[in-house]
């Protein structure tokens, strides 16, 4: 049973550290290069009155030459419609409206589907009708353009006194953390729409969201995992790419994403799922026969330096992330995500997912 428990030690220790090289290897400097083609921002809104003014500032305001904004209005029911009707004149925004949507598709997918279709350039960014892209976003997300296919980016969730929100943050870094450096190392399995853009190129040419159009979830995961080692994808971690978006208020709204991202996963490539599966089961193995390995002398060494590596590995992606505001969590997290692994994983699993 100890080696068993010391091979999933082992395992985890390597992971961190690849994890602190890869995420430390990504360039963070602001970018020279100016990349001059038109681009898309397609943006899906369901109900989202609380926020469609914030977002259109956000977005009328990036320093960028040529791009248009296509604000896609998925059978809201609130002010949402009338909000959008006032700045139907603008020249740079096309809104679309959906009233039904088709069988066999998901209500976002068809959505997002739609916005390109619709959309006039080649190049496509896409981000969410709840985040807070930076002026610079465009500029400095688009240079990477000039090396790759898709652009993976980073989007934090924006700061609240509560311990949801502290969890939430903690779990969306690890989250990012863990698809970050498996991107580097060429497992790329995720990305989060709130901060993506690829080319209209790429999405027909690998059936885009067609594929898994009738699932609930993974508009951003599940094409990544379409066009694994098909593509160029590179990681953009300058800070003025950062795009906030707000965290779930209460336990049962961040359970019910969570599920929902989950429920993804078991639709993923064999690769990435033998990657998720151990780190996972590891992760619950280590912990879960802690009380047994720990009779072994051996156990304290493996254990010290397991607990070496991954703070430090963790606390300085923080750093890199520009989060380090929870660093003092960390413990937290060591907890959570057992709990993480041995609940929530499985409801994502089992459970259908709902909106």
């Amino acid at each position: 049973m100890f080696y068993f428990w010391l091979a999933c030690c082992l395992f985890l220790i390597c992971f961190y550290f690849l994890g602190l090289i890869a995420i430390l290897t990504i360039k963070t400097q602001k970018q020279n290069e100016k990349f001059n083609f038109p681009v898309s921002v397609i943006v899906c809104l369901h109900n989202e009155e609380k926020n469609i003014n914030n977002l259109l500032e956000a977005l009328l305001s990036q320093k960028y030459n040529q791009f248009e904004i296509i604000l896609v209005d998925d059978r809201s029911t609130d002010k949402t419609p009338f909000l959008l009707s006032q700045h139907t004149n603008q020249p740079n925004i096309q809104i679309i409206t959906i009233s039904v949507t088709p069988p066999n598709w998901s209500p976002k997918k068809w959505a997002i589907h739609q916005g390109i279709l619709k959309s006039k350039n080649e190049y496509l960014v896409f981000t969410d009708a709840d985040c807070l892209p930076k002026s610079n976003w465009l500029q400095q997300l688009t240079p990477s353009f000039q090396k790759a296919d898709v652009i993976i980016g980073y989007s934090p969730f924006e700061k609240t006194n509560s311990f949801v929100n502290l969890w939430a943050r903690l779990e969306n870094f690890f989250t990012a953390f863990q698809y970050i450096s498996a991107t580097i190392f060429k497992i790329p399995y995720m990305a989060v729409g709130r901060n993506l853009a690829y080319t209209k190129e790429l999405y027909f040419k690998h059936g885009g969201i067609e594929n898994h159009k009738n699932l609930l979830s993974g508009d951003d995961d599940l094409l990544i995992n379409q066009i694994q080692n098909k593509s160029k994808i590179d990681v953009n971690l300058n800070p003025e790419t950062f795009v906030i978006s707000y965290a779930p208020t209460s336990w049962n709204a961040y359970l019910r994403q969570k599920t929902r991202h989950v429920s993804a996963s078991t639709s993923y490539s064999l690769q990435s799922q033998i990657f998720l599966a151990l780190v996972h089961f590891c992760n619950l193995f280590f912990w879960g026969l802690m009380p047994l390995a720990i009779q072994n002398s051996n156990s304290i060494i493996f254990l010290t330096i397991f607990l070496i590596v991954k703070y430090l590995g963790l606390s300085f992606s923080m750093l890199k992330l520009k989060q380090s505001n929870l660093i003092w969590a960390l413990p937290i997290l060591e907890i959570g995500v057992f709990i993480y692994d041995l609940v929530i994983v499985p409801l994502g699993w089992f459970k259908k997912p709902k909106w």
